[in-house]
This record gives structure tokens, sequence and C-alpha cells, in this order.
């Protein structure tokens, strides 16, 4: 017996030691899986960061493509505006054109008068400055004339009707 008791507690110790083994692999294991879990966790959180920043793109970009879609809508509306207004814009550049030939036209006929005004003024200023230079001797001539008046008047009184008559 003593045998099968040797024999037994070789099986024993080797039972135990296997379990042992597998007891250890069992808590690796175990630590792998919680290591894997927390792993899992930060990874689905990752994924659900961006997740969500992807779906911001997508609504930014839907966002974009609608403005997009309106401004090619508010530019072929314009397009064709302004196909409907060149007509318009050419006939106002020839009146512009016009408006421009009547301006310088003006333009040249008021510098015309301009020089004919300058000139007037010239002309006014030379006959004002000869006056200035000459109206002393208009004064003195003046006055010599109305003294050769009254020294005519009074001789006239002196001489007495009778001769007066007698001529």
């Amino acid at each position: 017996m003593l045998d099968a008791d040797n024999d037994m507690r070789a099986m024993y110790d080797k039972e135990r030691k296997r379990l042992e083994k597998l007891y250890d692999a069992y808590e690796v294991q175990e630590g792998e899986l919680k290591d894997a879990n927390r792993k899992a966790e930060l990874l689905a959180v990752e994924l659900e960061d961006k997740d969500n920043v992807i779906q911001n793109l997508k609504d930014v970009l839907e966002t974009k493509d609608r403005r997009i879609r309106d401004l090619e809508i508010d530019a072929a509306g314009l397009k064709r505006k302004g196909e409907k207004l060149e007509p318009k814009l050419a006939e106002l550049e020839g009146q512009l054109d016009k408006q421009k030939e009547q301006f310088m036209k003006l333009l040249k006929l008021a510098d015309e008068r301009e020089e004919y005004l300058r000139e007037a003024r010239q002309a006014v200023e030379t006959r004002d400055q000869w006056y200035k230079e000459n109206v002393a001797v208009f004064s003195s001539l003046c006055k010599t004339l109305k003294d050769r008046d009254k020294l005519a008047e009074q001789k006239f009184k002196e001489i007495p009707a009778a001769d007066i008559k007698a001529d």
C-alpha cells in the first residue's frame, strides 16, 4: 500500500502542480482579459469620438455642399441677369461716350469763353489804367474850361448891353 500511497501522493503532487500551473495560466489570462477589456473600452470611447468627429465633418461638408449649390444657383441667376443687361450696358456706354463728347465740346467752349473773358478783363484793366493816368488831365481840362466859362461870363456881364446890340 505504500506503493499505492506513494503513487497516489505522486499523482496528487503532479495533479496539484498541474492545477497550480493551470491556475497561474488562468490568472494570467484573466489579467490579459481585464487588460483587453480596458483596452476595448478605451477603443470604444475613441471609436465613439471618431464617429462624432466624422459625423461633424459630414454635417460641415453637407452644409458646405448646400452653400455651394446655393451659390451656383445664384451665379446662374446672375449670369442670366448679366446677359439680359449686356445690351443695356452697351447702350449706356454709348450714351456715356456721347456725353463725354458733349462735355469735351462744352469744356472747349468754356475755355474759349474764359480766354475771351480774360482778354476783356485785360482790356478793361488797360482802360482803367489809362483813365487813372489821365483823369488828372481831364479834371484839369474840365476845371480850365469852367474857369474860362466863368471868366467869359464875367466879361460878358461887364460889357454894356448897348455894345452887344451894336455888334
